[in-house]
């Protein structure tokens, strides 16, 4: 059995007085100290109850548990309502997500689990796009993903319906569909095992090969990831393996003989 580490003791005693009439409930003192777990400076006198007070010191010394334990208590409830959608508060938000799991397994594991589970809080937290527009104001041309509620719908719909039935797009300019569609192959590529998707476009430089290209999308996507998330993969031309758990990702151009040759878990044309 490997030696725990130790716990990060709370710096205070606290006495009965500390926390006379605050009042509080098992889900607002579970979410305060998901809050503050990895937080220093913390005393009794910020916490909203007793149990909250008690339970970050067992937070602080069975990560896992804790965390198990909240991903249970929230699994019937949109986690990515939990991500905040304005611009700042949202590269606060991922700056934080990502320093605090670049060493913390337990967190990373309950991170995964997460994002497994709900779609647009992976989008949300872990990916982004890009728009070569912003260069020319002076910005970077890669930006958090924060997807619209109308996005949010689009998503959802899309995904209910993938090896069920056909999906027809109707979009302008500048809204967003390729990357939905982009973004919802490329989260199935990681979290659904033994899929396969076919890309198409009317020529293959536009599938793979150009920097707009279809797989230009998905590895940029991809390469956007914390290196812990990455799974093991092969990327050939006109083709994306994930080696962990067989779902693949390829590409044609528009021909007779489109699509021929295998079954697909879904196109996108």
């Amino acid at each position: 059995r490997s030696k725990r580490s130790s716990p990060i003791v709370p710096s205070e005693d606290a006495g009965i007085d500390v926390f006379e009439g605050k009042t509080s409930n098992l889900r607002s003192d579970y979410q305060w100290v998901y809050e503050n777990v990895a937080v220093g400076g913390i005393s009794a006198s910020d916490s909203p109850s007793a149990g909250a007070w008690g339970l970050l010191q067992f937070a602080r010394d069975d990560p896992r548990s804790f965390y198990t334990e909240w991903m249970r208590m929230v699994s019937d409830l949109p986690l990515y309502r939990t991500v905040p959608k304005s611009f700042d508060d949202n590269l606060a938000y991922r700056a934080e997500v990502w320093d605090r799991s670049s060493s913390d397994r337990d967190y990373q594991a309950a991170l995964w689990k997460a994002c497994s589970r709900d779609l647009l809080y992976y989008i949300n937290t872990f990916c982004w796009t890009y728009d070569p527009r912003k260069i020319s104001d002076g910005k970077s041309p890669k930006l958090p993903f924060i997807t619209w509620e109308y996005q949010d719908d689009c998503l959802y719909a899309m995904n209910e319906k993938i090896g069920q039935s056909d999906v027809l797009i109707e979009k302008s300019r500048d809204m967003g569909a390729s990357w939905l569609c982009l973004t919802l192959f490329h989260w199935r590529w990681m979290f659904r095992p033994m899929e396969s998707y076919l890309m198409v476009s009317r020529k293959e430089s536009l599938v793979d090969g150009s920097g707009d290209s279809l797989f230009a999308h998905i590895d940029f996507l991809l390469k956007g990831l914390p290196l812990w998330m990455i799974p093991k993969h092969r990327r050939n031309k006109l083709k994306l393996m994930n080696l962990d758990n067989g779902t693949k990702l390829e590409g044609e151009s528009t021909t007779d003989n489109i699509g021929r040759g295998g079954r697909r878990t879904a196109m996108l044309i």
